[in-house]
């Protein structure tokens, strides 16, 4: 099963769940994360993740690793425990941090959309991508509390997701971005990939995958013929696409504040790095034109980038 742990005996993985939501002002975000990790010397760990987002603070706080034989993970369905955190498709409690750093989140997670697993089934079966995302949950309401920043948080319908993702390490280079919270529209989910792979020192092609749900119907611009036609690239603080076929035409541009961006350290299992560039707070702009009907602009301030890079010298503070 997809949405159950990937990791088999000790050869070199990594894998993660994450849970993203914003608030409805567009003012905060938290983001949640548990990740199991086998090195290439064979060692595992387990990592609890915990950021929460304030427009007008600096990211806040903390990851805690111990060894994987203390968390718990399931093969059959999304639970793990990591740490004090436990994260399931339906709920995510727990806490992480100390002082002005700690944040803690009492979370019931409600999914209105069918899950999003991007590459052609057979691919997650064979070892031939760096890493393999899925979005299990990929329009979550989000209802309980959250306290950070010294304040307690009241989370009532928070429009998120829940994602996964697993390799042999994480991709080079790479542009996540998620949004299912819209100024102008109350039905439309994006979700958008770049990445840049490599085996060894040569670099492979850009890969370019995007999916949206509009009014309840699916849009997807994944496969193989759209990956080379698709058009995208990125930097560290924002990413721009484009892609079509007989039924849509889309295009986006996202932006991330550095000051709200929480750069964190994602080790892969040889043991470099991957530096994360996140935002839960990034503005986006998209536009949408489907047959026969009149185009779409959206705008929001509630978007997830992600920027993944191996560039040491991206000016982000360092969160985790």
């Amino acid at each position: 099963m997809l949405d159950g742990l990937q990791l088999r005996g000790h050869k070199p993985h990594v894998e993660s769940y994450f849970v993203k939501a914003n608030d409805p002002t567009g003012e905060r975000a938290i983001w949640l994360k548990t990740t199991a990790l086998c090195t290439t010397d064979g060692e595992r760990f387990a990592e609890a993740w915990a950021i929460a987002f304030r427009r007008d603070r600096r990211p806040s706080g903390a990851r805690a690793r111990v060894p994987f034989d203390d968390a718990a993970f399931s093969q059959d369905d999304i639970t793990t425990r990591v740490a004090g955190c436990e994260l399931t498709r339906h709920h995510a409690k727990g806490a992480l941090g100390a002082g002005p750093q700690r944040v803690e989140f009492d979370l019931e997670l409600a999914n209105v959309a069918a899950p999003l697993y991007p590459l052609p089934t057979r691919l997650y079966s064979l070892p031939v991508s760096s890493s393999k995302p899925t979005s299990p949950l990929p329009d979550a309401r989000l209802t309980g509390r959250i306290r950070a920043y010294g304040e307690e948080w009241r989370v009532d319908g928070w429009r998120g997701m829940l994602g996964h993702n697993w390799g042999k390490a994480h991709t080079h280079s790479y542009a996540w971005a998620q949004c299912n919270a819209w100024d102008e529209h109350d039905d439309v989910m994006l979700e958008m990939s770049i990445g840049k792979a490599r085996i060894g020192p040569i670099p492979l092609p850009t890969w370019r995958m995007f999916n949206l749900r509009v009014r309840g119907v699916h849009y997807d611009l994944s496969h193989f013929s759209d990956v080379r036609r698709n058009h995208g690239d990125f930097d560290l603080a924002s990413a721009w696409f484009q892609g079509s076929n007989e039924l849509i035409t889309v295009r986006g541009e996202l932006r991330a504040d550095v000051e709200q961006t929480a750069g964190l350290h994602y080790e892969n299992p040889d043991g470099s790095i991957c530096h994360c560039l996140n935002s839960k707070l990034a503005t986006a702009r998209l536009e949408i034109e489907l047959r026969g009907r009149a185009p779409m602009v959206l705008n929001t301030r509630r978007a997830a980038l992600e920027i993944g890079t191996t560039n040491p010298h991206h000016g982000v503070t360092r969160i985790a």
